[in-house]
């Protein structure tokens, strides 16, 4: 699962991901989730950016990428949710809220179409709001609104569109086969459509911003959603347990991992963070670094 939208980002980032390596894309997007499951602020997805867009490739830019990435799930829980509906009676603590994330996701991905396709008009519409705004404020923000929206040229090839339709499926695949093994491994023989209630579900509600980790939320959800299917709670709430723990472990262990390795602390999570948005802003070198070692000969 977490090669899969390794290979999506890639993808995303295509256009500038020439000189970024598969590894070191693959350790940012684990620092990143690890951060989020850490953080309810979503820092990890910042950090996604300062780290890759600190390569080469331009934080706004990156960040951007994050952003597509983030619609392409929206639009696919849309596809899955409608897929359900027609499978199977949804419960109302289901379809309420369902309802609610799939028109959400439906709207921000004909926005975001939109943008794609008419780059120029809505570049215009925001230098007309931007000039009533303070020269200052204008040079700050310009830059970034383009970085941003650069990253939406992807979506105008029908090649990338189909590498990234693959990607997100098997993303998705690898996540619902997950829940269906795991009801395997407690001898609990239900329909697939189990499995992906409980991925719809599972989605609606870690998406709110809740305690790290979203211990108990997790669990709760799993519970509700076997109750479907007349699973006891205690086999449900173990169900829960297991699941989150394949789900978190392994990924956050490594994320912790590559943290420690990678020079980044707490400290540059919080504040070089801020820096994220500014396309101007270099990565801070080292002072033994070999560039600058060269600088210094060639000064004395």
């Amino acid at each position: 699962n977490t090669l899969a939208k390794t290979s999506r980002w890639m993808v995303l980032m295509k256009p500038r991901n020439q000189n970024v390596t598969y590894y070191q894309v693959l350790k940012s997007l684990l620092i990143g989730q690890t951060l989020n499951t850490l953080y309810p602020a979503r820092v990890g997805d910042l950090s996604r950016a300062h780290i890759i867009g600190s390569l080469g490739a331009g934080r706004t830019y990156v960040l951007g990428t994050v952003g597509v990435e983030k619609v392409i799930e929206m639009f696919s829980y849309a596809v899955l949710f409608i897929i359900l509906l027609f499978l199977i009676p949804l419960p109302d603590w289901v379809s309420s809220s369902g309802y609610t994330f799939t028109f959400i996701a439906l709207v921000v991905t004909l926005a975001v179409i939109f943008v794609t396709y008419n780059r120029g008009f809505f570049m215009r519409i925001i230098e007309r709001v931007s000039s009533w705004l303070p020269e200052r404020m204008q040079s700050f923000a310009a830059p970034r609104l383009q970085g941003g929206i650069a990253s939406l040229d992807i979506l105008k090839s029908n090649t990338d569109l189909i590498k990234l339709g693959l990607w997100s499926a098997l993303v998705w695949g690898t996540a619902l086969l997950n829940n269906h093994l795991t009801l395997l491994a407690f001898d609990i023989h239900l329909p697939l459509t189990a499995s992906l209630l409980i991925l719809i579900a599972l989605q609606v509600g870690i998406s709110i911003p809740s305690v790290p980790g979203r211990f108990g939320i997790f669990e709760y959800i799993c519970v509700l959603a076997l109750g479907v299917y007349g699973i006891d709670q205690a086999t449900a709430f173990s169900y829960g347990i297991l699941l989150h723990a394949i789900i978190m472990l392994p990924t956050t262990m490594l994320g912790l991992l590559f943290f420690a390795t990678s020079g980044l602390s707490r400290e540059d999570i919080s504040v070089r963070s801020t820096s994220t948005l500014n396309p101007t802003v270099a990565p801070k070198e080292n002072p033994r670094s070999p560039s600058n070692n060269v600088e210094q000969s060639e000064g004395n």
